[in-house]
């Protein structure tokens, strides 16, 4: 039986992932060939572009980047996403970031499913 002094609280959490996010983009733009630069914008939108001189290239906090890369990576390793494997700055990125069929799968799954859940306490 619920105590009728005690005030009931709602917490509201959040299920978007690294993982749902980057399944649910590829998803959605199938036609472009997007790497983790590309995915910086997407997992974190406030983060800062900087422009390198005079170049059109575009240069990301490397830490949000490798933390995109990791992310990647994790998909690669469970199946859902397929890309190119390139050496860049001295260090191993993926480009050319496609869903494969069973990452399309997994991205409708998430599509489907709720995106935030409200528990009461």
């Amino acid at each position: 039986m619920k105590d009728p002094s005690v005030e009931a609280q709602s917490v509201e959490i959040n299920l978007e992932t690294p993982e749902r996010l980057i399944l649910a983009y590829l998803y959605d733009h199938p036609g472009e060939l997007v790497g983790p630069s590309g995915l910086v914008k997407v997992l974190n939108p406030e983060t800062q572009e900087t422009p390198l001189f005079e170049t059109n290239v575009v240069a990301h906090d490397p830490e949000a980047l490798d933390e995109v890369q990791q992310e990647v990576e994790s998909l690669i390793v469970n199946g859902l996403v397929k890309g190119k494997r390139i050496l860049e700055a001295g260090s191993v990125h993926h480009t050319k970031l496609k869903l494969t069929n069973k990452g399309e799968i997994k991205a409708i799954l998430h599509k489907r499913a709720p995106k935030r859940l409200d528990v009461d306490l």
